[in-house]
């Protein structure tokens, strides 16, 4: 809602903005003729003009795929070699034992001591 968005959500300004935003990797398709925009935005910065470039969607629809996948078929699952302590040692090893078995490959545990 273009309402609720604060005044920096179609803008990249790296220093304001809290955070990254996936958004900012697109150019918005609901608005019509951006690239024309953009590319005399660009001219008259050339020139010397401050002109505000937000190109930017709200639309969040748009960032798809960027935080892994939750059922990975099976040949495709990522593989862990190494030398690893007896308690890692079983055929499938659960991702969320991967963070403790490379601590305890460098002996250290998940704790910050020494194994």
């Amino acid at each position: 809602d273009d309402r609720r968005a604060p005044d920096y959500a179609r803008t990249v300004d790296i220093f304001k903005k809290p955070g990254y935003d996936p958004c900012e990797l697109f150019i918005d398709p609901a608005r019509p003729f951006l690239a024309a925009r953009l590319v005399a935005k660009l001219a008259l910065r050339k020139l010397g003009v401050r002109v505000l470039l937000d190109p930017t969607p709200l639309d969040t629809k748009l960032v798809r795929g960027s935080h892994g996948l939750a059922d990975v078929p099976r040949g495709f699952d990522p593989v862990l070699l190494g030398e690893l302590p007896e308690q890692f040692s079983e055929a499938e090893l659960p991702m969320s034992a991967v963070h403790d078995a490379i601590l305890a490959a460098v002996g250290l545990s998940s704790t910050g001591k020494g194994a």
